[in-house]
């Protein structure tokens, strides 16, 4: 059946979003899962005029966390059983596909019968779930299904095939009744599982059977006399291998004649699939469903795209009304107050700040050397004596010459000698045509130590006092170059 328009609602997690069909299971919908994984998923709502809905809720009570142990590529995923304001539902992960009761009814309408390897390979993996979930003990017991029909085997486009639906068979046997029950459900169990409501070990195995017997021949076997329909049905089909017939009559047999459990319907199965002339793969299915769903497989892709932008844009609200755990998170998260704690973080930093700037400013000040002292001595000093004077280090800088009192010294001398360059910059300035002296050399200062090396540089590059100070009577002499022109030292 086609996906059917529907205004996409929330259910519980989930948004409906297309109508897939309606059986007496309930009502089937294509949903998208409203969580941090969201997705595509097929939801069936539990709710007809043949289910019991108590004893469903009861079921799903006790064993709605059955799938969450149940590990097996076979066995569907992302399975959640719960009930939303009192209606129970069964949905799982299902990005694109069909339910094999769809498959079946495309190939009646089509007059066509399945491949046999393909109906080989759905029936080897139901039995592989079968198996796997038996294998798993929950509370010393071991996990039967009890209700498998095709509505519950899920078969992708890519030709994957998972089983659904664990834990759901104790809350639909007061179902077993009904007539629409009994017609669509019904030929797919076990006879004696009908009549008493027991399941037993391998009640499953006979689901398999039924389910195999109408891939091949287009219809379930007939309840009251399946071996003999088997007979019947094997003469249309005169091709089937004769290990092929001996399954399906183990399959069909009453339940003391029967497999006795659906590992052994595995084996038997992968026998045939891999050593008889069937040559099964899930490619091979998947290229089949594609030839008979094309079109809506089409439909499907373009609709699933508009949902998933439903799902960003219009259904963003159905999200926050839906997930309620998570709506009182937010205003918490970006409410004003969330700031408010951080304002004294900021206080404290700004005032680290503050303090951090006032003890820089201190301790320029006390590296900051005093005003040059050239400029307090008197004019006449002799800056020879003065360089030496200043090259003279204490015995505290002698002893520690990295101590701050000698970097303090090596900044008085350094910043003379910048003051004696001025001052010699501005005498040739305002006496361009002094005649040049030739006096004495002046008298060399005595070697001062290697922390006084800036001074003495400074002291051996500056003038006189006789160079500073004009005499009386100055000797003219001729006009020179005056980037010829020197100026030597007295002593």
């Amino acid at each position: 059946m086609n996906a059917g328009p529907l205004s996409p609602r929330p259910f519980g997690d989930y948004v409906l979003t297309a109508t897939l069909g309606q059986d007496a299971v309930g009502s089937v919908f294509r949903a998208v899962r409203l969580s941090p994984e969201r997705g595509f998923v097929r939801l069936r709502i539990l709710e007809s005029a043949e289910i019991p809905e108590n004893e469903v809720l009861d079921a799903i009570e006790s064993n709605g966390e059955i799938h969450n142990f149940l590990k097996n590529p076979a066995i569907a995923r992302g399975v959640q059983m719960d009930a939303v304001e009192g209606v129970p539902f069964i949905a799982w992960s299902e990005p694109s596909g069909r339910t094999l009761d769809v498959l079946i009814r495309m190939v009646r309408q089509r007059n066509q019968r399945i491949p046999i390897e393909h109906a080989l390979l759905i029936g080897e993996k139901v039995a592989t779930a079968l198996d796997s979930a038996y294998n798993t003990t929950l509370d010393g017991e071991r996990t039967l299904h009890g209700l498998v029909w095709p509505g519950f085997v899920s078969v992708s486009d890519d030709g994957e095939i998972r089983l659904v639906g664990f834990g759901l068979a104790p809350g639909l046997t007061g179902a077993f009744s009904k007539p629409r029950f009994a017609k669509e459900v019904g030929p797919y169990l076990a006879p004696e599982y009908l009549a008493s409501g027991r399941n037993q070990k391998n009640s499953d195995v006979y689901s398999v059977g039924a389910i195999l017997f109408e891939l091949l021949f287009g219809r379930p076997p007939a309840g009251n006399d399946a071996l003999a329909d088997l007979r019947a049905a094997t003469r249309e089909l005169p091709h089937l291998t004769p290990e092929l017939v001996a399954v399906l009559r183990n399959c069909l047999s009453p339940q003391e004649a029967r497999y006795q459990s659906s590992g052994e319907l595995r084996r038997e199965l992968g026998k045939i699939l891999f050593s008889g002339p069937y040559s099964p793969s899930t490619f091979n299915l998947a290229f089949f469903m594609n030839s008979l769903f094309a079109a809506d497989i089409e439909a499907e892709t373009r609709e699933r795209a508009r949902e998933l932008t439903l799902d960003a844009d219009a259904l963003g609200h159905f999200s926050q009304e839906v997930a309620a755990p998570e709506a009182p998170r937010a205003p918490e998260r970006f409410s004003p107050d969330a700031a408010v704690p951080r304002r004294p973080t900021t206080a404290i930093v700004s005032a680290l700040l503050v303090l951090v700037a006032v003890a820089a400013a201190i301790y320029l000040v006390w590296r900051s050397p005093p005003l040059p002292t050239s400029r307090s001595l008197p004019p006449r000093a002799s800056p020879t004596a003065m360089a030496v004077a200043i090259a003279s280090p204490t015995p505290a800088a002698v002893v520690s010459p990295a101590s701050p009192e000698s970097l303090l010294k090596e900044e008085v001398a350094r910043r003379v000698a910048q003051e004696l360059k001025k001052m010699e910059a501005e005498s040739a300035r305002r006496q361009p045509n002094r005649q040049e002296t030739g006096g004495a050399e002046s008298t060399p200062a005595p070697a001062p130590t290697a922390a006084a090396a800036p001074a003495k540089h400074a002291a051996n590059q500056t003038p006189t006092p006789a160079a500073l100070e004009p005499t009386s009577a100055p000797t003219p002499v001729p006009e020179t170059n005056s980037s010829t022109r020197k100026l030597k030292g007295r002593s």
